[in-house]
């Protein structure tokens, strides 16, 4: 992920925050690449820090992670922080910026987020099976970013299918589904 994004010339030095939606290795997998990246991959060494969001269970997870990969992923010296959020917190990212969770059904921990800055709302479902609570906490949304795994002949619980996505969509009145 950090060699993509320097090559696409996303400026992943310049991240603050990242967010996990639950623990599978596809959507965890490039963190320790990407600290590793953050802590020594630059010079001046990075000083600006990163805070990781996550549901219960992702300080467990990352001191797991710090017993295979070695304790300087989690050793003092380096601005990084892990955040569990409640289902019911509103994190202020910054003066105008703010997120949220809430549980989806895909595993245990799985969460969705929502993203508000000002008028503009982002939601993303991350890996999730369809439910009527998710459409309506992600109600009037500009852009409902959503997981969408399988065709519908091949539905499952645990993920969206083109039609589960559009009926979120259409449930939280999304202007925009992607």
């Amino acid at each position: 992920t950090v060699q993509r994004m320097a090559a696409l010339g996303v400026a992943w030095q310049s991240i603050t925050h990242v967010a996990i939606t639950h623990f599978h290795a596809d959507h965890i997998g490039d963190l320790v690449m990407l600290i590793m990246a953050w802590r020594w991959g630059q010079l001046p060494a990075r000083t600006t820090p990163v805070t990781l969001y996550g549901p219960a269970g992702t300080g467990q997870l990352f001191e797991r992670l710090a017993v295979i990969y070695g304790p300087w992923m989690l050793a003092p010296g380096f601005p990084f922080t892990i955040r569990e959020l409640a289902s019911d917190e509103i994190v202020h990212l910054s003066d105008t910026v703010r997120l949220e969770s809430v549980p989806v059904p895909h595993t245990a921990e799985s969460v969705a987020y929502s993203v508000r800055d000002g008028s503009t709302h982002l939601v993303y479902t991350g890996d999730t099976g369809y439910t009527d609570a998710l459409g309506d906490w992600a109600t009037g949304c500009d852009l409902l970013l959503a997981e969408c795994s399988l065709p519908d002949s091949m539905a499952v619980r645990e993920h969206l299918t083109p039609r589960q996505a559009a009926a979120v969509a259409a449930r939280a009145n999304a202007k925009r589904l992607v």
